[in-house]
């Protein structure tokens, strides 16, 4: 149904990165990182979602977008703490 739409297709095929779940007229969309949700977030990719799952639950559906907690946030702080120790790397 969504293959056609390039940029809402493109950020869905990935399933590493995305987890869907159509559950009491609501579409919930569990997003691994930040900007994959606020990928989700944006109208170019919530409409036709919202649409689409509109019709296979035969009624209008409300979009929630969550981001999946995975435990990866300690070994990013780790490889940010790495990145500091450099002289022309700052963080603010």
């Amino acid at each position: 149904m969504l293959k056609g739409d390039v940029p809402v297709y493109a950020v869905l095929s990935n399933s590493k990165r995305i987890l869907a779940e159509l559950s009491e007229g609501s579409l919930i969309v569990r997003a691994s990182d930040l900007m994959t949700a606020e990928q989700i977030k944006s109208k170019m990719i919530s409409e036709p979602l919202k649409e689409a799952a509109g019709k296979v639950a035969g009624r209008e559906v409300v979009l929630r977008v969550e981001i999946e907690e995975s435990g990866g946030g300690e070994v990013n702080h780790e490889k940010l703490n790495r990145l500091s120790a450099f002289d022309i790397i700052k963080f603010e």
